[in-house]
C-alpha cells in the first residue's frame, strides 16, 4: 500500500479528511493533497496514519480506552490507571512507531 493509499484509507476509518487532518493537526487540504497524490506523504506523517489504521482493532482516538476518564495527568484513579496500563503495553508491544496518549498526543 502506498502512502497516499494508506491516507485515503484512514480517511474511510476516521470519518473523512477533515477528521484525519484534525487527528494529525495539519489542514484538511493538506490530507486532500496526499490522497489525491499532489504533495507526498511525510515519512512521520505516514507513521502516525499507520498507528492510527493499524490492522488491530483500534477505537477513532487510536487505541481502545476502556474507561477514558479525561481526568488530568498524574490522576491516581483506578480507572485511569487500567487505561494507563492498556497504553504502556501497545507502547511497548504495538506494531507501530507511534502511539497517541490519552489525551490524544502521539508519542
Amino acid at each position: 500500500m502506498t502512502p497516499a493509499e494508506a491516507v485515503r484509507k484512514a480517511t474511510g476509518i476516521l470519518g473523512g479528511q477533515t477528521a484525519l487532518a484534525s487527528r494529525l493537526d495539519v489542514r484538511t487540504p493538506t490530507v486532500s493533497q496526499w490522497c489525491s497524490g499532489g504533495r507526498p506523504v511525510p515519512v512521520a506523517r505516514a507513521i502516525q496514519v499507520e498507528a492510527l489504521t493499524t490492522e488491530r482493532d483500534f477505537c477513532t482516538r487510536g487505541i481502545p480506552m476502556t474507561y477514558n476518564t479525561g481526568n488530568a495527568l498524574g490522576s491516581s484513579d483506578v480507572l485511569d490507571l487500567n487505561d494507563n496500563a492498556v497504553n504502556l503495553d501497545w507502547f511497548a508491544n504495538g506494531p507501530a512507531a507511534f502511539y497517541p496518549d490519552r489525551f490524544g498526543t502521539f508519542r
